[in-house]
């Protein structure tokens, strides 16, 4: 499909390239760690009301059911916080923000008009500038590229490794669907591979490798990604010593661990959430806090700070988990106009391990959903051109008659 040449168009992919900018150069130590940071949100959100106004008013989006089911589940979110907040009950209004944020995204991604050429280039920027932004901060916080020295340093890893594994997915997914420049996208997939290994996010980390195996075993036949994995545990077997330092250094830090080490005290906070749930389903925290430390589960933490009310976060994660497994089946084969419906796979896994994830954190996952609102627009495109040539052929076979 041609993207379409009127001046809102370009001025909306204008802003939302330099909102990935901005993005990206908030996340820069001498900006994140200082007071600059502030103005940079400001400015980014400014940028983000900026992109709302050249889409959300000219966009058809009412006609997409998913679109439609997330507008019915925000507005009972939004009539939930007030009720709760005038009744003086705990309720994190970053929660519902991020949903807002996130639905915004789609909006923008539904609207704008994008070819083929044009998204490859906005996602070629992002995958660059994100592997760049990872570079600079293991650097910037280390010293030095290398998979010593303590990765706690690293203020914002959670983040920047976030946006550094969708990157890599991005690249991945580019790899198993594109015909021209393979070997660009297989080296900058394996570069963010790296990339993400050395930052030591491991929650980013084994997101990224879920995805591209199980993108891995749509895209090709059940033998050769098997004949791969041989490959790949024969090479292990012969370089064991090496790898097994890599991965320790690069991702753990140390050789003596055990699972709490491993999941830097996860299960026990996870545990504890599930115990004090156990007693306190029906409202969870919203009449007096837990004390717990932060639960490191997105759905687990909301279902512990509201109880029976979170439903409403529960179902927009499920309407998003059942539209990607449902798209995965879809077609026998990875489409590249359907990219956007894939992405998301990297921030839901994370959200089993870390507690803003798949909606936040901030505007660090803009362009995974701008992307799935691009993905539902092709869609609707899709099923538009189906209708038509229907209706054509129904014309032929009446005159036919």
């Amino acid at each position: 499909m041609l993207a379409e040449k009127s001046w809102n168009n370009i001025i909306a992919i204008t802003l939302l390239y330099v909102l990935l900018a901005a993005v990206f150069v908030s996340y820069i130590p001498m900006i994140y760690l200082t007071s600059l940071y502030n103005v940079f949100s400001l400015g980014i959100m400014g940028l983000m009301v900026l992109l709302v106004v050249f889409t959300f008013f000219r966009s058809y989006f009412l006609k997409n059911r998913f679109l439609v089911a997330m507008i019915a589940i925000i507005a009972c979110l939004v009539v939930e916080f007030v009720v709760f907040t005038v009744g003086y009950l705990r309720y994190d209004m970053d929660d519902v923000r991020q949903v807002v944020i996130v639905f915004l995204c789609m909006i923008v991604g539904y609207t704008i008009s994008m070819d083929e050429q044009q998204l490859s280039r906005m996602s070629l920027f992002y995958i660059i500038g994100s592997v760049l932004l990872g570079l600079y901060a293991i650097v910037f916080y280390t010293g030095s590229f290398s998979f010593e020295g303590d990765r706690t340093l690293i203020t914002g890893k959670n983040q920047i490794g976030g946006m550094v594994a969708v990157g890599g997915a991005i690249a991945t997914y580019f790899y198993l669907t594109s015909e021209n420049r393979k070997g660009m996208y297989f080296a900058l997939a394996l570069l963010a591979f790296f990339v993400s290994a050395i930052l030591r996010d491991r929650s980013a980390f084994v997101a990224f490798l879920f995805f591209a195996i199980v993108l891995s075993f749509k895209q090709f036949p059940f033998y050769k990604v098997f004949l791969v994995f041989i490959a790949m545990l024969l090479f292990y077997l012969f370089f064991k010593s090496t790898i097994d330092n890599f991965f320790i250094n690069s991702l753990i830090g140390r050789g003596d661990i055990d699972i709490e080490d491993l999941s830097t005290g996860r299960s026990a906070r996870n545990a504890m959430g599930i115990q004090y749930l156990s007693s306190h389903f029906w409202v969870g925290e919203l009449e007096e806090s837990a004390n717990i430390p932060w639960i490191h589960n997105y759905l687990l933490l909301r279902l512990v700070r509201y109880g029976v009310w979170s439903m409403f976060f529960i179902l927009i994660y499920l309407l998003f988990v059942v539209k990607i497994i449902k798209e995965y089946f879809r077609y026998k084969e990875l489409q590249f106009d359907k990219m956007g419906f894939f992405i998301p796979i990297i921030p839901f896994f994370i959200s089993l391990l870390e507690p803003s994830f798949p909606f936040g954190p901030g505007t660090v996952q803009v362009l995974v959903y701008v992307l799935f609102g691009h993905a539902l627009q092709q869609d609707h495109y899709q099923l538009q051109e189906d209708q038509e040539d229907q209706l054509e052929e129904d014309e032929d076979t009446s005159d036919f008659e």
